[in-house]
């Protein structure tokens, strides 16, 4: 929570850019989406199992989420505060609008019914909530529109029964949530996706008057505490997990303060909520997909100076990664400098390399679209040994990591799962390649993960070398 904290201390600053202030938001609530999921859902899971004992810091599980819902309440408030009363007004300043329905001209009135009834209508589904239907599940993280309705008279004629109530899923993993629409030149506005979806809410429920609409969203326990069994196949045991977190309990409920309180009330008992769980705002949840909005505005004023990696000196004039590794050790400090032109380049060189014997490394969280994966990939076709250690159980990144390492085991790769009862976060990457005066081992080390895309976030340390202890203890670990 203080880490978290501290991001949100550099959306606080003056001093940085106004974008990037934007971005740090929506990185602090990312980041407590995944708190939620993690760590609060695993005291919820303590609390449920009756523990009441203390723990190492004299607190019990109770204790210990009230504290945190606390500390929370605090922060998600500050959030608020910043972005309606200091970044929004600055964000106007500079000629960046989010739009209410009733500030729309008859241009953008005109676009935004265009598109609800091309983009977005096709992809809704309303969920009514009656005697013939129960609540619907609502997914983790997603954003939703919960109506009150009221049906026309001739409706209450008819012979089928009517809804109080219906749950309306917005369509935001196909269509960005900040819908840009027309606006003066040099300017630049958009409408909330749910405000839209809003607008036209009539156009969904035929006979009925609309009493009123507020948006929701959730957040489930997402955590895999994997129960291993050494009899097992762990790739069908993580895979069978991940089913079950679509179905984890609710662990968070933000919500629009002017919900009314029998819709809340309701939502508390279908959803077995406490008090702590309850995150009322003012209009605006879902902070994280601030992201969306800072990558549609290309507006280098308000955003930090591009900083483009340094080239590695000891590799950049090297007729091969392997002839400058073996002169003397060479470190590594990312992203200032290239991952792509030093760790990217080493596998590929190896994969690649007639002398090269095998390749053998630790993935733990890596890209839909690796090429580091893709070389161990084309490395095994060419005949060489391939041992890739493919961590099934990194945190979220288990689908992506189940595919590559099914793909690399199709190549010829030996995947390994890793270890029993532990996870395997070292980052570490051994090459054996035949030399005239006999078999050399070249190794890489680092902090981080083999990621191309990371790799330009995160200040990450490493270190190339073809030190004989250095191997051995490679070749040692791999060997476990």
């Amino acid at each position: 929570m203080a880490f978290n904290e501290r991001v949100l201390e550099e959306a606080e600053d003056p001093t940085v850019p106004l974008l990037e202030r934007v971005k740090f938001l929506a990185i602090t609530s990312s980041n407590w989406d995944e708190f939620f999921m993690v760590r609060v859902a695993g005291i919820w899971r303590q609390i449920d199992a009756g523990i009441t004992q203390p723990g190492a810091d004299g607190r019990t599980p109770r204790q210990m989420l009230e504290e945190v819902s606390r500390r929370i309440h605090d922060l998600a408030h500050r959030q608020h505060e910043l972005f309606q009363f200091v970044i929004k007004p600055q964000m106007v300043r500079e000629g960046i609008f989010i739009l209410q329905a009733d500030e729309l001209d008859p241009e953008q009135l005109r676009f935004v019914q265009d598109y609800f009834e091309n983009n977005l209508l096709p992809l809704i589904t309303p969920l009514a909530v009656d005697t013939g239907h129960p609540f619907p599940r609502l997914g983790n993280r997603a954003l939703v529109l919960m109506a009150e309705l009221e049906a026309e008279a001739y409706l209450e004629d008819e012979a089928f029964p009517v809804s109080e109530l219906a749950v309306i899923p917005i369509p935001t993993p196909v269509s960005a949530r900040f819908l840009r629409v027309p606006s003066a030149p040099g300017t630049h506005a958009f409408l909330m996706l749910e405000d839209v979806v809003r607008m036209h809410i009539a156009q969904i429920f035929h006979g009925y008057a609309i009493r009123n609409c507020h948006a929701l969203r959730v957040t489930r326990d997402s955590d895999l505490p994997v129960e291993e069994d050494p009899s097992e196949d762990l790739m069908k045991t993580v895979e069978e997990h991940l089913r079950s977190r679509r179905r984890g309990a609710v662990v968070r409920l933000q919500y629009e303060e002017a919900l009314s309180p029998t819709l809340l009330d309701m939502l508390i008992e279908e959803l077995e909520l406490s008090p702590e769980d309850l995150y009322p705002s003012e209009g605006f949840a879902a902070f994280s997909d601030l992201m969306q909005l800072y990558a549609q505005l290309d507006l280098p004023h308000l955003k930090d100076s591009p900083m483009p990696p340094l080239p590695v000196p000891q590799l950049e004039t090297a007729p091969n990664v392997f002839d400058a590794i073996g002169r003397h050790d060479i470190l590594l400090m990312h992203p200032y400098q290239s991952f792509d032109d030093s760790v990217v380049r080493f596998v590929r060189e190896a994969a690649d390399d007639p002398k090269v014997l095998a390749i053998k490394m630790t993935l733990y969280r890596i890209s839909t679209t690796s090429p580091i994966a893709a070389a161990l990939e084309r490395a095994a076709e060419r005949g060489k040994q391939v041992a890739a250690i493919v961590e099934l159980r990194a945190r979220f990144d288990e689908e992506g990591n189940i595919a590559w390492a099914r793909r690399l085991e199709k190549a010829g790769v030996h995947v390994v799962y890793g270890m029993i009862a532990y996870k395997t976060h070292g980052k570490a990457c051994l090459v054996i390649r035949q030399e005239p005066d006999g078999i050399r081992r070249y190794c890489h080390l680092s902090t981080g993960n083999y990621n191309e895309r990371t790799s330009r976030l995160y200040s990450d340390i490493g270190i190339f070398t073809a030190r004989r202890e250095f191997g051995e203890d490679l070749s040692n670990l791999f060997n476990v």
